[in-house]
Parts: C-alpha cells; sequence; structure tokens
C-alpha cells in the first residue's frame, strides 16, 4: 500500500508546483484588482482581493486536478499491474496532500497580502488585521477542525468528480459542466420568477415544502453529502473497468 502511496504521489509531484502558480496568480490578479478598487474609491475599507481571488482559486484546483487525476491515471495504473484498491488510497492521500499544501498557500499569501498592505497603506489595513488570523488558527482549535473538515470535503467531492468521468467519460464531464453553468447562471434569478405560472408555482410549492424542514438537516445534509458522494465514487473506482466507452 505504501508503495501505491509513493509511486502516486511521486507522479502527480509537479502538480503541486502547478497549482501553486495558479493560486499565486489568482492571488496577484486579486491584489490588482484591489489596489484599483482603492486608488478610484478613496475607501478606507479592507478587501482583501487577493485572498478572496486565491481561495477561489484554490477551490477549482483542489476539485479539478485531482478529479483529472482520477479519470486519466485510474485506467494506466490498473494495466500496469495496480489493484483498485490501492490506486483508491494512493490517489487519495496524494489528493489530500495536494489540498492541504494548497490550503496553506493560500494562509501564507492571505498574511502576506496583510503585510503588504500594513507598509503601503498602515490607515487601511489598521481597520481589518488580517494577521490576527494566524494567533487564532493556533489556539483555536474549531478553527483547525473546521479546516481539516473543509480538505476532506475537498478531497471527497474530487473523487466522486473523477470516478463519475472515469466511468462515463465526456457525458459526465458535460454533465457537470452543464448542470454549474446552469447554477451560475440562472441560480440568482430563480427569486424573479413568477409565481402565477406554472413553473413558478411549482417553485412555490418546493421552497414552502424546504422551509419547513428544520435548519440542523440542512445542516446535516450539507456536512454529510459531499461525504457521502465520496464514498460512491470510491465504490465506482472499485468496480470499474480498464476501458469504459465515453
Amino acid at each position: 500500500m505504501w508503495k501505491s502511496i509513493k509511486r502516486e504521489f511521486l507522479l502527480n509531484v509537479d502538480n503541486l508546483w502547478e497549482s501553486a502558480a495558479i493560486i499565486g496568480g489568482a492571488w496577484v490578479i486579486g491584489l490588482i484588482i484591489d489596489a484599483i478598487i482603492f486608488h478610484f474609491s478613496h475607501d478606507d475599507e479592507v478587501f482583501i482581493g487577493g485572498l478572496i481571488a486565491s481561495a477561489m482559486a484554490f477551490i477549482c484546483v483542489a476539485l479539478l486536478m485531482p478529479a483529472y487525476y482520477f479519470s486519466c491515471g485510474y485506467e494506466q495504473a490498473v494495466s500496469m499491474g495496480c489493484t483498485r484498491r490501492a490506486f483508491v488510497v494512493g490517489m487519495a492521500v496524494t489528493t489530500f496532500v495536494h489540498t492541504l499544501c494548497g490550503m496553506a498557500c493560500v494562509i501564507v499569501l492571505a498574511l502576506l497580502e496583510s503585510w503588504i498592505g500594513r507598509l503601503t497603506v498602515p490607515e487601511r489595513y489598521s481597520i481589518g488585521k488580517l494577521a490576527e488570523l494566524l494567533p487564532e488558527l493556533k489556539e483555536n482549535v474549531l478553527t483547525l477542525l473546521i479546516l481539516f473538515g473543509i480538505m476532506l470535503e475537498l478531497v471527497c467531492a474530487s473523487m466522486f468528480l473523477g470516478a463519475c468521468m472515469q466511468r462515463w467519460g465526456r457525458r459526465a464531464f458535460w454533465g457537470f459542466y452543464i448542470g454549474g453553468m446552469s447554477l451560475s447562471l440562472f441560480g440568482s434569478s430563480v427569486s424573479m420568477i413568477d409565481t402565477n405560472t406554472f413553473y413558478g408555482r411549482i417553485l412555490r410549492t418546493i421552497s414552502q415544502a424546504a422551509s419547513h424542514i428544520p435548519g440542523g438537516v440542512w445542516t446535516a445534509l450539507a456536512i454529510l453529502g459531499l461525504p457521502i458522494l465520496g464514498v460512491v465514487g470510491v465504490c465506482l473506482l472499485l468496480r470499474g473497468s480498464v476501458r469504459q466507452s465515453a
């Protein structure tokens, strides 16, 4: 099992630098946008554009790159004699290390952004002290547990995405793409649908039924949903064949 973990990590170690470059590039773009907004608005509020941009890039990288590993490296590993279980374990550990390094990169860049801001515009960064996050991360065990949970959720999500793409190929890719774009484009306009129409009445019925569900249930679904999908992804990979028709 350790050989499988070591092999998968060495095969994908270069992608760690690629992920760091993507997160760092997004951070630089966020700083530039932040500086432009600050220059023209003259607002004293701390925007932390670099942190927001790097965090978004981290989520995308933590989801898409490991999903690509799972979908493309599966057939190669199995065809070369690696067992399915060993591949899943090796890739899961590699993905977790990848996610951990990405999150550490975001935290370091956030602290660097605060340090740069205090040197360049100290009157602005005296309002929001981003560097105070570091002692909070050291002292607050709950915060560390939340970060650890986020990493596990991302690993489970990427495992599910990769397993679906490995099994169903382009159909799964376009299904996820269309679903994600639909949520991005039409999710914000759902509230503007006329409730007197047929679709509006359906939406109103669904929203009324959802409002009666306790908040704890929604929280449990949000916490357990991705781990369940991760288990589904593991089952798909353990039962997958070497060649799948797209």
